[in-house]
């Protein structure tokens, strides 16, 4: 083999090792760039991007490093990548990598890394918890949002003032903080701390008042869901049906109701009509509806109708129980019916003072309503 053949096959093989070989990045001559660039303060993009390639490559913070000819120094690509990190704004992560830093080197920071770290570490330290803070509010606040559309609290939620406009004032006071601490942040670096103590203040007191209101608002939906339950279930009761007829009562008990021959001074009236008579039609169909727990179209009916003078009494008896079921039935909102059940039994009252309405056919509450109201007559 010739000399020139031989130099030819050396540099081919030479070139194949090299080809064949992954290209390594230089981990030095990423950090020293990032380091010139943090020592002269700018390009924070470009310092977090050399360090974090860096990174990649060594991440054993604190070793010796030479980065020119004449000059061996820590390598502390973790404390320059937070650096970096807190000029873009990011707390979180300044404090992350600078705890890193804390953990890894077996160097202490001298000189203007010191000085860095003592100046702007505390700073991070009453940004993150306040960010906390508000990520915990806005949490709270979609919370109550969501029970703000409850099918109860819902009902009263825009009227109670410790709900909605409490939660107004709320929502006020938190925007007021996010740009406090947005002011704060653009300040001059040695007037921050003092700044950023206001609003982390600030941001706590409205953690805690949110979650008071959030505590408040299902208390308040749980109490207000268990008297919906409540109201269904005695609703539920009054509208089963009678195991007797309402208009025609059984003969025994009949004999006790008074001018009809019986001996009793009072009397419950199990049934609605006294036996010796017949009741008219409208009446008839009135205790039915009623029965059935059409209340409105009972009230109607009476309303529609003239009651001969001898059925008044237990005409005003249904008129009173349709009012009172007709007011429970929609939700206790319209006082008039109440009013109305209270006149009506007072009407009862006065047309027949032994009259009074059956343990069988009436609801227990309604029975002790006509009790208290017809003594007042």
């Amino acid at each position: 083999m010739t000399p020139p053949l031989r130099r030819r096959l050396a540099v081919a093989c030479v070139m194949g090792i090299v080809c064949a070989s992954p290209v390594r990045a230089d981990y030095k001559q990423s950090y020293h760039e990032g380091y010139q660039l943090a020592r002269q303060g700018h390009d924070w993009e470009i310092v977090a991007l050399k360090m974090s390639e860096a990174l990649k490559e060594n991440d054993r913070e604190g070793e010796q490093v030479v980065l020119t000819s004449a000059n061996a120094q820590p390598y502390l690509p973790y404390f320059y990548l937070g650096l970096a990190r807190f000029h873009l704004g990011d707390c979180r992560g300044a404090r992350d990598n600078w705890i890193k830093s804390s953990v890894q080197k077996k160097v202490v920071l001298h000189g203007r890394e010191r000085e860095w770290f003592n100046e702007f570490s505390p700073i991070c330290e009453l940004v993150v918890p306040i960010e906390d803070a508000f990520k915990q509010t806005q949490t709270r606040f979609q919370t109550i949002d969501d029970l703000a559309r409850d099918a109860d609290l819902g009902k009263v939620w825009n009227q109670d003032p410790a709900f909605a406009p409490a939660l107004v004032k709320l929502r006020q006071q938190f925007d007021q903080a996010r740009e406090g601490l947005k002011q704060a942040r653009a300040s001059k670096v040695e007037l921050q701390q003092a700044l950023l103590t206001s609003v982390k203040a600030e941001a706590t007191q409205l953690s805690d008042q949110t979650e008071t209101l959030l505590k408040t608002a299902r208390g308040r939906r749980d109490d207000l869901a268990a008297a919906r339950v409540a109201n269904e279930k005695r609703l539920a009761e009054e509208r089963k049906p009678a195991t007797d007829n309402p208009i025609a009562p059984e003969t025994k008990e009949a004999n006790n109701i008074p001018g009809n021959g019986g001996g009793a001074k009072t009397v419950e009236a199990r049934a609605i009509v006294p036996v010796s008579l017949t009741p008219p039609d409208a009446l008839r169909a009135v205790a039915q509806d009623f029965v059935k727990g059409r209340y409105r179209e009972a009230r109607e009916g009476l309303q529609a109708q003239a009651v001969p003078t001898e059925w008044r009494a237990h005409a005003a008896l249904l008129r009173a129980a349709s009012a009172f079921s007709l007011y429970y039935a929609e939700g206790q909102k319209d006082r008039k019916l109440l009013d109305e059940a209270i006149r009506a039994v007072q009407a009862c009252a006065q047309a027949n003072h032994d009259l009074r309405p059956s343990r069988r056919l009436f609801a227990p509450h309604f029975i002790e309503f006509f009790d208290r109201h017809a003594a007042q007559r």
